[in-house]
């Protein structure tokens, strides 16, 4: 099984100033920074600290977990050399092999076997390579593209303008999914042919696992690449509210942006950012491609009509209402889920009545 060297990293904005970085994997990391680039730069050098002291320690070295729902994270890379330091270690700790025997049995002196496994030592790949083959290990270097997240400013679009335009395109694709109040199959939208269909230009769908981020949209010749890894296609396709919301950001930037990736070729947008974070100072919110997207997302996931649909049926069935219970059938998290129906509010009151309205959407804990 390949150690893998990607790590999650939370970045929490401090009431002072600045972020706050911490792994859920690594406890022992904590750093912090003026501001985000600042952080995920404290974050290299913080990552490479803790996998150095675990190794000296001969301590446990996690394999990277998934990232936590809602929160604002960043994938940090470790060096090579020190990813393969660490290989090393836990390739050693596997085998039973203490570093004399490892030295005997592979005809390596001792006190090589020791540099190679200090991470302070400036070991030479090629030694470690040889090392790991010895533990029936292999070390795999790539080269991957990174997209830089350039693209910081759209034309203006109003929460109502872009939302209606989910909504419709919503109604139209799954209209039945709409009508039953449930949630949108949007897995459904990951095809090359419906991709283009729904952006009104060619867009090519790539699945691709050595990405670093949760989605990348790009220009590349005259066509538009959606990339996503893996394990975001699969999860949406399970039904984790997270990646559904994340699938669906990345097709809000195909749809509302394709004109923007096509001016600014070799920029993109990537799911890495936090929107605001890529707004130039001074910039309404509205501007922000990503908060276009983040907009998009919400609204073709939650249509208005779906909503009434589900409240009607929770009142056919004598249902009480609750925000899990809401997040669980449109299938999204309880943040974004939170979020929509604030936003949905006055439409519902419009309809219902605004005690009824109030009343529905409240969970028991939240009422006086």
């Amino acid at each position: 099984m390949a150690q893998e060297s990607t790590y999650p990293v939370i970045l929490t904005k401090d009431v002072s100033g600045g972020y706050v970085v911490t792994c859920p994997d690594l406890p022992e990391l904590l750093t912090q920074g003026e501001d985000r680039s600042d952080a995920v730069a404290s974050a290299i050098d913080a990552l490479e600290e803790a996998i150095a002291g675990r190794v000296r320690r001969g301590d446990d070295i996690p394999d990277p977990s998934e990232p936590p729902e809602e929160q604002d994270v960043e994938f940090i890379r470790l060096p090579p050399i020190m990813a393969a330091k660490a290989a090393l270690a836990i390739a050693l700790r596997d085998s039973g092999l203490s570093q004399s025997a490892f030295a005997r049995e592979t005809g390596v002196d001792e006190k090589e076997v020791r540099r190679l496994l200090d991470p302070r030592h400036p070991s030479k790949l090629p030694r470690l390579q040889k090392a790991l083959r010895a533990v029936d290990r292999e070390v795999e270097i790539r080269v991957v593209p990174v997209a830089r997240p350039e693209i910081t400013e759209t034309r203006p679009r109003s929460y109502s303008v872009v939302a209606g335009l989910a909504e419709s395109l919503a109604s139209e694709l799954f209209p039945e999914a709409i009508a039953r109040g449930g949630p949108l199959p949007v897995i459904d939208l990951l095809s090359s042919d419906r991709l283009s269909a729904i952006a009104g230009t060619p867009v090519q769908l790539v699945i691709d696992d050595a990405l670093s981020e949760e989605g990348v949209s790009e220009h590349a010749g005259d066509t538009l690449l959606l990339r996503l890894p893996e394990h975001i296609r699969s999860k949406a396709a399970g039904g984790d509210g997270r990646c559904r919301f994340t699938l669906t950001h990345e097709v809000a930037h195909i749809v509302l942006h394709h004109e923007d990736l096509q001016q600014h070729r070799g920029r993109a947008f990537r799911d890495i950012v936090a929107p605001i974070e890529k707004l130039p100072p001074g910039t309404p919110i509205f501007r922000s491609p990503e908060w276009q997207a983040n907009v998009w997302a919400a609204a073709f996931l939650m249509p208005l009509r779906a909503v009434r649909s589900y409240l009607a049926r929770l009142s056919a069935t004598g249902e009480e209402f609750t925000r899990e219970g809401f997040a669980a059938n449109f299938q999204v998290s309880r943040q974004a889920a939170a979020i929509r129906l604030e936003k949905l509010l006055p439409a519902l009151v419009s309809r219902t009545g605004e005690d009824d309205a109030r009343g529905a959407i409240t969970s028991p804990s939240d009422r006086g």
